[in-house]
This record gives C-alpha cells, sequence and structure tokens, in this order.
C-alpha cells in the first residue's frame, strides 16, 4: 500500500524567497539575497542535469560502451538505496516553475529534456513502491498548489511547458 502524506524534505520544495532569504540570514551578512538566489539556481539546474544523465543512461538513449550494464546497474543501485532507506520513503520533485525556469536557463529555451524529469520521477515512485509499503511523493507549483500524485504534477509541469511562448517549447 502506499501512503501519500505531505512532507517537505527537499530545500527546492515551497517558497523560493523564504529559502533565499534563510541562506542569507543563516549566512551572518556574507552571502547577499543576489548570490543565494544564483546558488539556488545553480542546484537546480545541477539536479536537472543529473537526472537528465541519470536517466538518459538507464533508459539507452545515452550510447557509451556498455550503455546496458551501466542502465542496469543505476536501476539496481536506485533499488538499493530505497530498499536501505530507513522507514518511509519521500520523492520530492522540484516547484513545477523552478524545474522550467532551470531547465530552461540549462539548454536556452529547449525544454525537451524536462520528460527525462518526468520520467525520473515517475520511475522512482514506480521503484520506491516495489521495495517499501510507504512511499510518498510531493510537488508543488507556486506558493500554494501542492500534490501527492506524481501524474497530476507531471500533468503541471506539461501545462506550464504549454503556456510558454512558441520560441520556448521543445
Amino acid at each position: 500500500m502506499t501512503s501519500i502524506t505531505p512532507t517537505s524534505t527537499s530545500p527546492l520544495l515551497g517558497d523560493r524567497a523564504a529559502l533565499i532569504e534563510r541562506m542569507v540570514a543563516n549566512s551572518s551578512g556574507r552571502v547577499s539575497a543576489e548570490e543565494a538566489s544564483t546558488q539556488v539556481a545553480q542546484s537546480e539546474r545541477d539536479q536537472l542535469l543529473f537526472i537528465g544523465l541519470q536517466e538518459a543512461l538507464s533508459s539507452g538513449r545515452l550510447k557509451i560502451p556498455d550503455g546496458a550494464a551501466i542502465a542496469e546497474r543505476l536501476q539496481s543501485s536506485r533499488l538499493d538505496a530505497f530498499s536501505s532507506h530507513p522507514g518511509p520513503i519521500t520523492i520530492s520533485a522540484m516547484n513545477v516553475d523552478s524545474a522550467i525556469g532551470a531547465q530552461s536557463t540549462l539548454t536556452g529555451g529547449d525544454l525537451k529534456n524536462l520528460s527525462l524529469y518526468m520520467d525520473h520521477l515517475r520511475s522512482g515512485v514506480h521503484l520506491a513502491s516495489q521495495v517499501k509499503s510507504e512511499v510518498t511523493f510531493f510537488g508543488t507549483w507556486g506558493e500554494d498548489k501542492y500534490t501527492n500524485n506524481v501524474e497530476e504534477y507531471i500533468g503541471w509541469l506539461q501545462s506550464a511547458m504549454q503556456a510558454l511562448p512558441a520560441t520556448n517549447k521543445p
């Protein structure tokens, strides 16, 4: 059985402005709001890049020697990580606006690789559910819209992509 409970464990969830404010406050004046915002944006871009690489490897879209063995090991390592995780598993997605912004910045406006992020979330929930009975997904859009359903979150990503000007669409 999959348990759905709203929890927030990722710094990328929720109010981005509050996260930046906390970073500035915790730095004792060493980090400005602009620097904190840049750090958060870079972290989001790095996360999407890593997820894209991981999914490209695991799906076989990235052609390197022995890609099938690497893809199998990646999936196996995710299963191992989920099965060895104590207690319930929470899979937290980036805020839709942050995911769109980070991918757009990373690729110069080309959002077609955002589908890799969608695949990563779907497969994560699926794999986690294979080894744990309590799996929680949490995704947000803006400051007041959240879901515990990965498919609803993916629909939000697709809606946000459709709302962009034609020059930014895949």
